[in-house]
């Protein structure tokens, strides 16, 4: 009201004036999901890291509400990453629900997991580390479709070598190696981009993974 002294009524100032409309706000939305393939595939029965980013403008990521799912069923309910291993052979779907209170975003994982015994891998592939970010700590698998030497090994951004996780003979089969975020000496590393190569006879890959501490 530009001239509110016209609506004072005995002097006394303005009473039990209401305001009626719609209020309107901005939805959380996810822009960043992990695992980035919506579609998974698993042969051990291991936790997998589940994780989403998300940008809300009216509230920020502390007044939001993460609801997580298995097949319908709210698991957990909670942060931005959730973790969990599979049982036995089956199609399950992770379902994660972003909420402000007043409007929602949502994502989901269709989930394959096969029975470990009954899958050997036909092809050597090395995965995304999860989580990524880290700290302190952060999983890398592979697959070693060979009985081969394979060795597994921690680069900085400069190329330097700072950690070696495996270098020796391996069977066929699928692997997890945690890197703890230190050196060979035992040393904890400072934050910043690191590389891991899995490199065998027939086979050579690089990934970049982040610390941050």
């Amino acid at each position: 009201m530009d001239n509110h002294y016209q609506w004072a009524m005995g002097g006394g100032g303005i009473d039990n004036v209401s305001i009626t409309g719609i209020m309107s706000t901005s939805a959380p939305v996810i822009t960043y999901f992990f695992p980035e393939d919506p579609q998974v595939s698993l042969n051990c029965y291991e936790n997998i890291q589940f994780s989403v980013t998300v940008e809300d403008f009216d509230t920020g990521a502390s007044g939001l509400t993460y609801l997580w799912y298995i097949d319908g069923d709210l698991v957990q309910t909670g942060g931005p990453e959730f973790s969990t291993a599979f049982a036995k052979a089956g199609n399950y779907e992770i379902k994660v629900v972003v909420s402000d209170k007043y409007d929602e975003d949502f994502t989901t994982w269709s989930i394959i997991q096969t029975d470990i015994n009954e899958n050997t891998p036909l092809t050597t592939r090395l995965y995304q580390n999860y989580p990524n970010p880290f700290n302190p700590e952060t999983v890398i698998r592979f697959d070693n479709a060979d009985d081969t030497f394979v060795e597994l090994n921690i680069f900085n951004s400069s190329g330097q070598l700072v950690r070696s996780l495996v270098g020796g003979e391996l069977k066929k089969g699928s692997y997890s190696v945690v890197w703890d975020g230190r050196d060979n000496r035992g040393t904890g590393l400072s934050s910043g981009v690191y590389y891991y190569r899995l490199e065998t006879d027939n086979y050579l890959k690089n990934n970049k993974m982040l610390m941050f501490k």
